[in-house]
């Protein structure tokens, strides 16, 4: 299928003053097609939460067990979440639990080396019962494996973000963790630093944009990557109603939709970053509610 997607990919572009603006994105096929692709099984191990899903990196696995009901929320599609953080490192297996104030409401941890030492952290989104989501970081210090930094929490019960990607998106050589906060209502595209203490710093935000839909388990609704071929990392996210596809981008000074996507119903798939065997591409590819997915060929610079 892969090997044949240039056969089937319908797609009109116009260039405008360095921005791309598309019609419709041409549909190459069903969902059923790709759903190795656009809706993969998955690793599984022993304990892991009802629709979680293990994160893989290097020689480390990350993932969530211990099922709770203390929250409530269900956000998630149910009213468990989880209170455990397991992380397995070369063979050798490392356990964080939260106390009764807080849940990871989360369903698969991001890993990544957020400060540049050569020893990834672990990013979870970590929601306390009385003021809402944060997002916190966890990794190995001296031997140990524990909480490293965190970001001040929403303020509210059931307030939540999602992560959207983890890369450097200002240039200025340093790494980010970009999250949408309050995905249903308002959502809030953000960008977080991280200096090596507790606190993560919220360095900018835009509002208009959305990753996930209130009783989903699909949280991957983001793509990182450099669309427009500048060295910065740009962000591809739905807008706030799923129905148009954008590529977010930092200046410096604001904000900027590098190009936009619409669609005739609504995202419900992961967006997935693949270059056929043939060669052509790359492409964005992503799954409709009306069953099609559609194709957009990622500019090359």
């Amino acid at each position: 299928m892969m090997g044949s997607l240039r056969l089937l990919v319908f797609l009109l572009l116009v260039k405008t003053g360095g921005a791309a603006h598309a019609a419709e994105p041409g549909p190459v096929g069903r969902i059923e097609d790709y759903a190795d692709i656009l809706r993969p099984t998955g690793e599984r191990v022993d304990g892991l939460i009802v629709n979680g899903r293990v994160a893989r990196f290097q020689d480390i696995r990350a993932w969530f067990t211990g099922d709770t009901d203390r929250y409530g929320h269900a956000v998630l599609g149910d009213r468990l979440e989880a209170e455990t953080l397991v992380v397995e490192k070369a063979g050798e297996r490392f356990e964080f639990s939260l106390g009764p104030d807080a849940v990871f409401e989360d369903l698969e941890p991001r890993i990544a080396d957020l400060d540049g030492d050569g020893e990834p952290e672990v990013i979870a989104i970590k929601s306390y019962l009385d003021d809402g989501a944060a997002v916190a970081v966890f990794g190995f210090r001296a031997g140990s494996f524990g909480p490293l930094a965190e970001s001040e929490a929403i303020g509210s019960a059931f307030r939540w973000l999602n992560p959207a990607g983890v890369a450097d998106f200002d240039g200025d050589g340093n790494v980010e963790i970009a999250v949408v906060r309050t995905p249903h209502i308002g959502g809030i595209l953000q960008h977080y630093g991280w200096d090596g203490g507790p606190n993560l710093t919220l360095e900018r935000s835009v509002r208009g944009y959305s990753t996930h839909r209130i009783g989903s388990t699909l949280l991957a609704l983001s793509l990182s990557l450099d669309w427009n071929g500048d060295g910065v990392t740009d962000i591809v996210l739905p807008r706030q109603d799923h129905t148009t596809l954008a590529v977010v981008t930092w200046t410096g000074e604001a904000f900027k939709e590098l190009a936009s996507f619409p669609n005739g119903s609504r995202i419900a798939t992961r967006l997935a970053h693949i270059r056929p065997r043939d060669g052509n591409g790359p492409y964005l590819i992503y799954g409709l509610e009306d069953g099609t997915v559609r194709a957009i060929e990622i500019p090359m610079p």
